[in-house]
């Protein structure tokens, strides 16, 4: 007769210790719940351009790109007669489906006047952008922003120096600096938080704050691949360029425009791989 002694109780079986269908459930529960939880601003554009798709621009006015949002900030001066702008359907993010191909210098958009926020205590610009091997030394160019190099109008922009993507605060100092990789879409914001300085983004990422300065009031200009007085033109791709505000506080995870961590589906993998491992452990 063979011995049970490895039961608590002869003649039973020992109880598989094996993860239930309720235990993944309640995983997925908490993990839907941690996901909800992470978003803790209220973000609003206050202009936005999708660049490249269809309806996203001027067509009769070399593709001067128009807001997506009702206040219409729509751009209508071009730098150059919109010489080597192009659309591609390279694009950086699911949410779009093309982008803009600034292929020459001098080229780009820039517009003046209107351009008010609903908030001067919580705001920010944010673009992706990708630029080739051969265009990556490019100085001094402007990506997107508000306000004017050199000028006391106040604003946010993104700039690309030598290789390198850098923040700028017009009339008040540069803010953070990161290495840029060739032919690969990145993302940059930088904001303005009430209290506690300008911080500056790369895909998400915070490169630098600088609590010693705030950004001056939003200027009335706004620029795209180009400074306003037409010159620091930018040669790449540009895409889901926008301005926006904000109520609460501000989470970079969730407030900017980057694809969002597979939380949900890295628990449920883990459950699963522990439900099969301890199923296999039982046999």
């Amino acid at each position: 007769m063979k011995s049970r002694m490895n039961s608590p109780h002869p003649g039973r079986p020992v109880k598989a210790n094996v993860l239930s269908v309720n235990g993944v459930l309640l995983l997925t529960v908490l993990a839907l719940a941690t996901v909800a939880a992470t978003t803790q601003a209220a973000t609003t554009n206050q202009a936005y351009y999708k660049l490249g798709e269809a309806g996203s621009y001027n067509a009769d006015n070399a593709n001067s790109p128009l807001d997506a949002t009702a206040n219409a900030y729509n751009f209508s001066n071009v730098n150059s007669h919109g010489a080597g702008i192009d659309t591609t359907t390279h694009a950086p993010v699911s949410t779009s489906t093309a982008s803009f191909h600034f292929t020459e210098q001098p080229s780009g958009y820039y517009q003046s006047g209107g351009f008010t926020l609903s908030s001067t205590a919580n705001y920010g610009v944010e673009v992706w952008f990708k630029a080739a091997s051969a265009d990556l030394n490019q100085t001094a160019r402007w990506i997107f922003g508000t306000g004017l190099d050199g000028d006391t109008t106040g604003g946010l922009g993104i700039y690309l120096e030598s290789g390198n993507i850098r923040g700028i605060a017009p009339g008040v100092n540069y803010v953070g600096v990161a290495p840029v990789v060739a032919d690969q879409w990145t993302e940059a914001a930088i904001v303005t938080i009430d209290n506690q300085g300008i911080f500056f983004y790369v895909n998400g990422n915070l490169v630098l704050q600088d609590p010693n300065h705030v950004a001056s009031t939003p200027s009335t200009l706004w620029n795209l691949a180009t400074n306003y007085n037409g010159t620091s033109s930018f040669t790449g791709w540009l895409d889901e360029a926008r301005v926006f505000t904000w109520t609460g506080s501000f989470n970079p995870a969730t407030d900017l425009n980057i694809p969002e961590p597979a939380m949900l589906t890295c628990v449920l993998l883990g459950a699963g791989s522990l439900l099969l491992r301890r199923r296999r452990q039982t046999r």
